[in-house]
């Protein structure tokens, strides 16, 4: 009966191991994931910036104003 329980125990311990194994590679993993996809959006948000900024502009945005008359 003792040499059950301290197998079991044993076989409790390695599982407990193999599942902390697990979840610390699952937490990295997620990790690396989380932070490419901060790269990707910080890129995508550069690119958006040049794409909307007034350096790049081909063609000018014109004023149009109605001419204002006396009231």
């Amino acid at each position: 009966m003792k040499e059950e329980k301290e197998v079991e125990k044993k076989e409790a311990k390695e599982k407990k191991k193999i599942l902390a194994l697990k979840i610390i590679l699952l937490e990295e993993e997620l990790e690396e994931l989380l932070s490419v996809d901060d790269e990707e959006q910080a890129m995508m948000a550069r690119q958006f910036r040049k794409l909307t900024g007034q350096k790049g502009r081909k063609f000018k945005r014109k004023n149009y104003k109605k001419e204002q008359g006396p009231s």
